[in-house]
Protein backbone atom coordinates (compact mmCIF):
# COMPACT_ATOMS: atom_id res chain seq x y z
CA UNK A 1 0.00 0.00 0.00
CA UNK A 2 3.21 2.53 0.76
CA UNK A 3 4.15 1.82 -2.50
CA UNK A 4 1.29 2.27 -4.06
CA UNK A 5 0.91 5.67 -2.65
CA UNK A 6 4.64 6.55 -3.17
CA UNK A 7 3.92 5.64 -7.04
CA UNK A 8 1.23 7.49 -7.31
CA UNK A 9 3.51 10.46 -5.56
CA UNK A 10 5.90 10.10 -8.18
CA UNK A 11 3.43 10.10 -11.21
CA UNK A 12 1.78 13.61 -9.73
CA UNK A 13 5.30 14.95 -9.82
CA UNK A 14 6.39 14.32 -12.41
CA UNK A 15 2.97 15.39 -14.05
CA UNK A 16 3.15 18.83 -12.53
CA UNK A 17 0.72 18.48 -10.14
CA UNK A 18 3.11 19.13 -6.86
CA UNK A 19 -0.27 20.29 -5.06
CA UNK A 20 -2.04 16.96 -6.02
CA UNK A 21 0.32 14.84 -5.09
CA UNK A 22 0.98 16.76 -1.55
CA UNK A 23 -2.16 16.23 -0.93
CA UNK A 24 -2.27 12.66 -1.82
CA UNK A 25 0.67 12.24 0.32
CA UNK A 26 -1.31 13.96 3.31
CA UNK A 27 -4.63 11.90 2.78
CA UNK A 28 -2.83 8.46 2.62
CA UNK A 29 -0.71 9.66 5.93
CA UNK A 30 -4.15 10.79 7.77
CA UNK A 31 -5.61 7.02 6.20
CA UNK A 32 -2.12 5.31 8.35
CA UNK A 33 -2.63 7.07 11.21
CA UNK A 34 -6.80 6.58 11.38
CA UNK A 35 -6.15 2.64 10.73
CA UNK A 36 -3.33 2.65 13.62
CA UNK A 37 -6.26 4.92 16.28
CA UNK A 38 -8.75 2.42 15.15
CA UNK A 39 -6.66 -0.25 15.93
CA UNK A 40 -5.77 1.08 19.63
CA UNK A 41 -9.32 1.26 20.05
CA UNK A 42 -9.32 5.59 19.69
CA UNK A 43 -11.44 5.91 16.28
CA UNK A 44 -14.14 3.94 14.77
CA UNK A 45 -13.10 3.34 11.22
CA UNK A 46 -16.43 2.00 10.30
CA UNK A 47 -18.08 5.19 11.04
CA UNK A 48 -16.15 7.90 9.56
CA UNK A 49 -16.14 7.10 5.46
CA UNK A 50 -15.45 10.34 4.17
CA UNK A 51 -17.62 13.06 5.17
CA UNK A 52 -15.92 14.25 7.94
CA UNK A 53 -13.22 15.24 4.87
CA UNK A 54 -16.15 16.31 2.57
CA UNK A 55 -16.99 18.92 5.66
CA UNK A 56 -13.49 20.33 6.02
CA UNK A 57 -13.47 20.44 2.16
CA UNK A 58 -16.84 22.85 2.29
CA UNK A 59 -15.12 24.56 5.56
CA UNK A 60 -12.48 25.85 3.00
CA UNK A 61 -14.13 26.55 0.07
CA UNK A 62 -15.94 29.86 -1.10
CA UNK A 63 -18.87 29.67 -4.46
CA UNK A 64 -19.21 32.60 -6.11
CA UNK A 65 -20.82 30.93 -9.29
CA UNK A 66 -23.65 28.47 -9.61
CA UNK A 67 -22.79 24.94 -8.76
CA UNK A 68 -23.66 21.64 -8.94
CA UNK A 69 -22.68 19.18 -6.12
CA UNK A 70 -23.15 15.53 -5.66
CA UNK A 71 -22.08 14.29 -2.29
CA UNK A 72 -22.37 10.55 -1.32
CA UNK A 73 -21.99 10.10 2.29
CA UNK A 74 -20.94 6.79 3.14
CA UNK A 75 -21.23 6.31 6.67
CA UNK A 76 -24.78 4.46 6.37
CA UNK A 77 -22.18 1.67 4.57
CA UNK A 78 -20.47 -1.74 5.45
CA UNK A 79 -18.53 -2.56 6.94
CA UNK A 80 -20.18 -1.84 10.03
CA UNK A 81 -18.58 -3.71 13.02
CA UNK A 82 -15.16 -2.53 14.21
CA UNK A 83 -13.96 -6.11 13.99
CA UNK A 84 -14.67 -6.54 10.22
CA UNK A 85 -12.97 -3.79 8.25
CA UNK A 86 -12.55 -5.98 5.50
CA UNK A 87 -16.34 -6.87 5.40
CA UNK A 88 -15.48 -10.60 5.44
CA UNK A 89 -17.90 -11.47 8.12
CA UNK A 90 -21.05 -9.48 6.35
CA UNK A 91 -20.08 -10.76 2.69
CA UNK A 92 -19.90 -13.97 4.72
CA UNK A 93 -23.14 -13.92 6.28
CA UNK A 94 -24.55 -12.56 2.69
CA UNK A 95 -23.20 -15.35 0.52
CA UNK A 96 -24.82 -17.85 3.16
CA UNK A 97 -27.69 -16.50 3.18
CA UNK A 98 -28.13 -16.22 -0.94
CA UNK A 99 -26.70 -20.08 -1.23
CA UNK A 100 -29.17 -21.45 1.51
CA UNK A 101 -26.63 -22.47 4.00
CA UNK A 102 -28.89 -20.47 7.24
CA UNK A 103 -27.56 -17.54 8.52
CA UNK A 104 -26.04 -16.80 12.17
CA UNK A 105 -28.51 -14.97 13.52
CA UNK A 106 -25.89 -13.07 16.61
CA UNK A 107 -24.09 -11.74 14.04
CA UNK A 108 -27.60 -10.78 12.16
CA UNK A 109 -28.50 -8.88 15.28
CA UNK A 110 -25.05 -7.33 15.95
CA UNK A 111 -25.42 -5.99 11.90
CA UNK A 112 -28.90 -4.27 13.04
CA UNK A 113 -27.69 -2.97 15.65
CA UNK A 114 -24.64 -1.01 14.09
CA UNK A 115 -26.59 -0.16 10.98
CA UNK A 116 -29.21 1.80 13.06
CA UNK A 117 -25.90 3.64 14.48
CA UNK A 118 -24.33 4.11 10.95
CA UNK A 119 -27.67 5.31 9.52
CA UNK A 120 -28.14 7.42 11.95
CA UNK A 121 -24.74 9.00 12.37
CA UNK A 122 -25.22 9.46 7.95
CA UNK A 123 -28.36 12.01 8.94
CA UNK A 124 -26.72 13.99 11.22
CA UNK A 125 -23.90 14.15 8.51
CA UNK A 126 -25.83 15.38 5.93
CA UNK A 127 -27.46 17.73 8.36
CA UNK A 128 -24.19 19.00 9.17
CA UNK A 129 -23.21 19.32 5.59
CA UNK A 130 -26.88 21.26 4.10
CA UNK A 131 -25.84 23.72 7.23
CA UNK A 132 -22.25 23.89 6.18
CA UNK A 133 -23.78 24.94 3.21
CA UNK A 134 -26.80 27.39 4.19
CA UNK A 135 -25.38 30.37 3.23
CA UNK A 136 -25.86 29.09 -0.57
CA UNK A 137 -29.68 28.08 0.69
CA UNK A 138 -31.63 30.68 -1.08
CA UNK A 139 -29.80 30.49 -4.70
CA UNK A 140 -29.41 26.42 -4.83
CA UNK A 141 -31.74 23.90 -5.37
CA UNK A 142 -30.61 21.25 -2.54
CA UNK A 143 -31.34 17.78 -2.64
CA UNK A 144 -30.65 14.89 -0.13
CA UNK A 145 -31.23 11.44 -0.60
CA UNK A 146 -29.48 7.83 -0.47
CA UNK A 147 -28.87 5.36 -2.79
CA UNK A 148 -30.42 2.72 -1.10
CA UNK A 149 -31.33 1.37 2.25
CA UNK A 150 -30.21 -2.52 3.70
CA UNK A 151 -32.07 -5.74 4.60
CA UNK A 152 -31.13 -6.84 7.22
CA UNK A 153 -33.38 -10.17 7.67
CA UNK A 154 -36.24 -8.13 7.15
CA UNK A 155 -36.71 -9.36 3.68
CA UNK A 156 -33.34 -10.48 3.11
CA UNK A 157 -30.03 -9.44 3.84
CA UNK A 158 -27.49 -7.07 1.91
CA UNK A 159 -28.88 -4.55 -1.02
CA UNK A 160 -28.66 -6.10 -4.55
CA UNK A 161 -31.55 -6.14 -7.97
CA UNK A 162 -34.78 -6.77 -5.79
CA UNK A 163 -37.36 -4.32 -4.33
CA UNK A 164 -38.03 -4.42 -0.73
CA UNK A 165 -39.17 -1.62 1.65
CA UNK A 166 -35.98 -1.98 3.72
CA UNK A 167 -34.11 -0.87 0.37
CA UNK A 168 -36.61 1.46 -0.94
CA UNK A 169 -37.37 3.74 2.11
CA UNK A 170 -34.94 6.32 2.30
CA UNK A 171 -34.30 9.84 3.15
CA UNK A 172 -35.38 12.68 0.67
CA UNK A 173 -35.69 15.89 1.16
CA UNK A 174 -36.02 18.99 -1.08
CA UNK A 175 -35.20 22.27 -0.89
CA UNK A 176 -35.70 24.63 -3.14
CA UNK A 177 -34.23 28.48 -3.71
CA UNK A 178 -36.21 31.00 -2.05
CA UNK A 179 -36.26 33.06 -5.76
CA UNK A 180 -37.89 29.97 -7.29
CA UNK A 181 -42.16 29.00 -7.41
CA UNK A 182 -42.35 25.82 -5.43
CA UNK A 183 -44.65 23.09 -8.06
CA UNK A 184 -47.53 22.05 -6.13
CA UNK A 185 -48.14 18.72 -5.11
CA UNK A 186 -50.49 16.30 -6.76
CA UNK A 187 -52.41 13.93 -4.30
CA UNK A 188 -52.20 10.65 -5.89
CA UNK A 189 -54.57 8.53 -3.58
Amino acid sequence: MVGMGFGCFVGFIRRGGFGDALLDFMYSLRNYFDVFMHRLGLFDLTMEKGSGLIKELLSRSRFNEPFFMLINIMEAHSPYLPSDLGDDLYNSVIADWILNRGVDVDVVNALRLRYGLHAGFAVERAIEIVHDLSRYLDNTLFIVTSDHGELLGDGGLGHGYFLRNGLLRVPFWVRWPGWFRVPRQLDRS
